[in-house]
């Protein structure tokens, strides 16, 4: 799994910058937090190597401008120099008081020792993916009273009401969603890029505003993770705006199955999906998860598929996520097949490229997989960048909705927004013959990376340039618990 005053991209007359707001990055700021148990000076210090770090112990990335290696604003990796990493240590101590650096991670050979510096969590934190009050074990979990319930309610197949995208518009909160409606019942831009733009009628209006959105995320043992995004999803409103909650989960552990029970999420485990094509003993990848999140999901035209770790940005407001999830309803509507709901504040971190990044412009010669051109899509957040007038196009303006084709992106389902039905019935020309996106995810059942490798080097899925449309503001960020790395 993957993943700063960020600007727009120039692309002479058809983007205006003063249209695209400045986003500020994750916040490093840490001046109102307090640490749990960071200590003072280098004896307070721990240090391992990467790869034992200890599984009951939560340590946290941080920036710093030290930074020596990898291209990443939100992590502080330092090249060892003299004995002991002794340099390592000292920005450690530096950051300790204001970003509560306490752990020196190590990695490499005795010679080319790398320090990855990280640090406790805040209490503010801890809070957000507390476990205690969830079941450890199998049997605890089973007589629990959160558990019982919840079979209760399943047994009675009481689902809710769940809501649909009418309703998102007659909330409080739903003053931006109107304006985003009425942009897209106009007729839109003739770019090649933003769909069919023709105008909608009332009786458009009135099917597209009975819709729903299936929110399916997916988990594999990893509880600290699912935790924190699940209360971001749940503080922010999120839940509330979907028609329907399903998890995916791989072998889960008891608090996994606690936390999904909690927040009123029917749960699935690949040993009760029919027929599923598991890799293991209860356990399905990444690419037959999101053919199961849309076979699954049969009462709701949108899905929103969501891997456990990525929570929403808790600084919008629902009248922004509202916004944003209509106005993606309304792309997929026009034949986008993918809307990224990715924010943009998680630009420069980890795998989520930084503006000026290497960028294969159109008269780069005209390779369609590989390196070439598949991260040239994190530049259209950008400004600067040349030779583009062909690539991306601005879609909607409140929100900036910017879309291009696969010829410019690597395949990803993080954070992803499609409409059920046409990603289930569109085909694409594979190896093995025409298939939809979700079965060629279903066809690579083995290995967790299979779906993403082969959609950028055998299916070679930028010849399809097929349509994907970003959100320039963004909805979700990366945010992994458990890894040490």
């Amino acid at each position: 799994m993957v993943w700063g005053v960020f600007g727009v991209l120039l692309v002479a007359s058809l983007l205006v910058a003063a249209c695209v707001e400045a986003i500020p990055p994750i916040s490093q700021d840490f001046s109102n937090a307090t640490f749990v148990d960071v200590g003072s000076g280098l004896s307070a210090l721990k240090e391992y190597r990467l790869d034992v770090f200890p599984k009951n112990k939560v340590s946290r990335h941080f920036g710093c401008s030290e930074s020596e290696m990898f291209a990443t604003n939100c992590a502080c990796h330092i090249k060892c120099k003299g004995k002991d990493c002794k340099n390592a240590k000292d920005i450690c101590v530096k950051y300790q008081k204001t970003h509560g650096c306490k752990y020196i991670l190590t990695r490499g050979p005795a010679d080319k020792t790398l320090a990855t510096l990280k640090r406790v969590p805040t209490e503010e934190e801890l809070a957000s993916y507390d476990l205690s009050r969830y079941p450890t074990s199998k049997k605890d979990l089973e007589s629990s009273d959160l558990w019982i319930s919840y079979k209760e309610r399943m047994n009675k197949k009481i689902k809710g009401e769940g809501a649909r995208l009418g309703d998102l518009l007659a909330n409080e909160h739903g003053g931006r969603s109107k304006a985003v409606l009425e942009e897209l019942m106009k007729q839109g831009s003739d770019s090649k890029y933003c769909g069919d733009t023709s105008p909608r009628n009332d009786e458009w209006k009135n099917a597209f505003l009975k819709g729903g959105i299936s929110l399916v995320a997916l988990t594999y043992k990893s509880p600290l993770s699912f935790s924190h995004s699940m209360r971001s999803w749940k503080d922010s409103g999120l839940l509330d705006m979907m028609q329907e909650k399903k998890v995916i989960m791989n072998d889960p552990l008891p608090q996994d199955l606690g936390i999904a029970a909690e927040n009123d999420f029917q749960i699935l485990q690949p040993k009760d999906i029919a027929n599923a094509k598991l890799s293991k003993p209860n356990v399905v990848t990444i690419g037959a998860g999101f053919y199961y999140a849309l076979d699954q999901s049969p009462e709701s035209e949108y899905v929103l598929f969501l891997e456990n770790d990525f929570r929403i940005d808790t600084d919008l407001d629902r009248e922004a996520i509202q916004s944003q999830l209509i106005a993606a309803a309304g792309m997929v509507e026009r034949g986008i097949p993918i809307v990224r709901l990715l924010s943009r504040k998680a630009k420069g971190c980890g795998t989520f490229k930084e503006c000026g990044h290497s960028f294969r412009p159109k008269s780069s010669p005209d390779v369609v997989s590989g390196k070439d051109r598949k991260r040239n899509w994190y530049s259209f957040y950008c400004p600067g960048h040349e030779d583009t007038e062909d690539l991306v196009s601005d879609c909607l303006d409140t929100p900036k909705f910017r879309c291009f084709t696969s010829h410019d992106s690597n395949w990803s389902v993080n954070a992803i927004f499609v409409k059920r039905s046409a990603m289930m019935s569109e085909q694409w020309k594979t190896m093995s013959g025409k298939k939809t996106l979700p079965e060629i995810g279903l066809s690579h059942n083995i290995h967790n990376d299979g779906f993403e490798t082969a959609m950028g080097f055998s299916e070679k899925w930028m010849k399809w340039k097929v349509p994907i449309c970003i959100t320039m503001e963004g909805l979700f960020i990366h945010d992994e618990i458990e890894t040490g790395a």
